[in-house]
């Protein structure tokens, strides 16, 4: 299966997904974990809602405060979310990118410079003379 495929797999899990419970179990979990851990989240006001310290939010706005920590992580929910739609949107733009490049190339190597081009051009316009001259032989079964 294609990364894509997998990628839009878990998004759309997720977005039907609602209301399940995937928060009630991260702030479950992470209320009875005892050492020190880090939630990656949507925005770092949502620690309220988490119910955590505001220390322990890293938002995804601001994930260069990773730095420097060797922590657990524990991913929210609306945060897989935008990792996954953010993902999703950046590969599906270099594919098209890719695409027109590949079409571009194309077009460079088979232009009316090109030497193939001329030859191909040149074995038309031979068999066009010799379809004309009526010296061919057709078979029929």
């Amino acid at each position: 299966m294609r990364l894509v495929k997998k990628l839009e797999l878990l998004l759309n899990y997720y977005l039907i997904n609602r209301k399940v419970g995937h928060t009630a179990v991260l702030k479950e979990g992470t209320k009875h974990y005892e050492k020190d851990l880090l939630i990656l989240a949507s925005y770092a006001k949502d620690w309220q809602f988490l119910e955590c310290k505001p220390n322990q939010i890293i938002s995804w706005q601001n994930l260069d405060k990773l730095c420097g920590h060797a922590k657990p992580l524990v991913i929210d929910n609306e945060s897989l979310i935008e990792i996954l739609s953010e993902t999703i949107e950046e590969l599906e733009k270099l594919k098209d990118e890719n695409e027109k490049l590949l079409r571009r190339n194309q077009l460079i190597l088979v232009s009316p410079k090109d030497v193939l081009y001329k030859k191909i051009v040149e074995l038309e316009e031979e068999i066009e003379r010799f379809k004309s001259s009526q010296h061919y032989v057709t078979f029929s079964g």
